[in-house]
């Protein structure tokens, strides 16, 4: 099993708890580890947002990632704290980890 892969299980399933029915927010989506995530969440049954560069969008869909649901790394436009779907999935992920990254 390559290690990017191993490193994608265990953040999404034994440190995350990740189950069917619920999103996941994986950063850099288009990477090695990312691209496996977005594989692993989205067989799970979980509803998979990315980020990653906009160049990557069909990519992204084609493993995996919602269709509307791909945020472009390169935008101006933060998303963490704004009152919508992207924070209340953040404040999830932030709960079960104990920190965040904003």
């Amino acid at each position: 099993m390559p290690v990017a892969s191993q490193t994608a299980w265990q953040g999404i399933f034994t440190h995350g708890h990740l189950e069917k029915g619920q999103a996941i927010l994986i950063h850099g989506g288009a990477g090695a580890v990312g691209a496996y995530a977005v594989q692993l969440a989205s067989h799970a049954g979980a509803t998979v947002i990315a980020t990653a560069s906009g160049d990557d969008d069909a990519y992204l869909k084609s493993i995996g990632a919602a269709g509307l649901s791909i945020i472009d790394r390169r935008s101006s436009r933060r998303f963490c704290g704004e009152k919508s779907m992207w924070s209340s999935t953040w404040s999830v992920a932030t709960h079960r980890s104990g920190r965040s990254s904003c």
